[in-house]
């Protein structure tokens, strides 16, 4: 029904909103609802990027690139 690229392209681009929006926030109520979307828009990209990994990347490179998609959330956070 939705195509997956540009489900995924919606999203991102709602997240970076959602992400500048929670950077700019001047009180708590704005925090929490900001960081709640936040997670929210991040479900369908955790769901499409390893079938689109399993789908497209060669067969001796699949691991590196689940384990890029994987460590990237907890590196961006680190950063």
């Amino acid at each position: 029904r939705f195509s997956p690229t540009r489900v995924c392209r919606v999203m991102v681009c709602l997240n970076t909103a959602m992400t500048a929006m929670f950077a700019s926030s001047q009180n708590s109520a704005w925090l929490l609802s900001t960081r709640f979307f936040i997670g929210l828009l991040q479900a369908p990209t955790s769901v499409y990027f390893p079938v689109w990994v399993d789908e497209y990347a060669p067969p001796e490179r699949r691991t590196r690139w689940m384990a890029l998609i994987q460590g990237g959330t907890p590196l961006g956070i680190m950063l």
